[in-house]
């Protein structure tokens, strides 16, 4: 629990700073978000990963827990997924 809080506060950080979701230091993140499922839930690849975070947007109780750090965090976390995704393919 202690290491996801740590990363949403960071992409936090990001979101008030108005860095770019896409901007490698906000997709760098999106990387150990991923490995954290990856390692304590079931097996997470990229596209899994940006599948997921469409529950962010779209499922009430996944956005509070992100809005609650910075209101718009929820959309912000699924675009720096997403371009985590985009990269990984390149």
């Amino acid at each position: 629990m202690q290491e996801g809080e740590s990363i949403t506060k960071a992409f936090a950080r990001g979101l008030r700073a108005e860095t770019k979701p896409s901007s490698v230091t906000v997709m760098d993140l999106a990387e150990p978000h991923r490995l954290q499922v990856n390692r304590w839930i079931y097996e997470c690849y990229h596209t899994l990963h940006a599948g997921l975070r469409k529950l962010d947007v779209s499922d009430s109780r996944f956005r509070y827990y992100y809005d609650k750090y910075e209101l718009g965090l929820a959309d912000y976390v699924r675009s720096a997924i997403h371009a985590n995704r985009v990269r990984s393919e390149t």
